[in-house]
């Protein structure tokens, strides 16, 4: 896990805590629900005409898994609400931004939990 995930597991484990916690990439089998999962998806670095920069968008993935619909809503917009407009030092990151990209519903998946996704870009600053 880079350092910048590791920043925001820090930060979603305080800021938006969930009773099954928040798991890299996936849940795992008999995880206690609601739960959540989280990736990233992509990084861009700006680059200048000297060089390029120390400042990353990095764009993740967050999952809010739970057994009942209303609950997964309200769970997604808490956590989006917790990550909306921070700007903070975490764990040495300076994190400028972050953004709520893009969230939806998602149909349930075979073990038939509804997921709630919700995208969100942070931008950071390497310690």
């Amino acid at each position: 896990m880079s350092g910048a995930s590791e920043a925001l597991w820090d930060n979603l484990t305080t800021a938006a805590p969930l009773p099954g916690g928040w798991w890299p990439l996936r849940l795992p089998d008999g995880v206690t629900l609601p739960a959540g999962s989280y990736q990233r998806i992509s990084t861009v670095r700006p680059v200048t005409h000297s060089g390029g920069t120390e400042w990353a968008a990095r764009r993740y993935q967050l999952a809010i898994y739970s057994e009942r619909y209303a609950e997964g809503v309200d769970l997604a917009r808490t956590v989006a609400a917790a990550l909306n407009g921070v700007r903070e030092t975490w764990d040495g990151w300076d994190v400028s931004a972050m953004l709520r990209d893009e969230a939806e519903d998602i149909d349930p998946e075979p073990r038939g939990l509804f997921r709630q996704r919700v995208d969100v870009m942070l931008g950071t600053e390497a310690p």
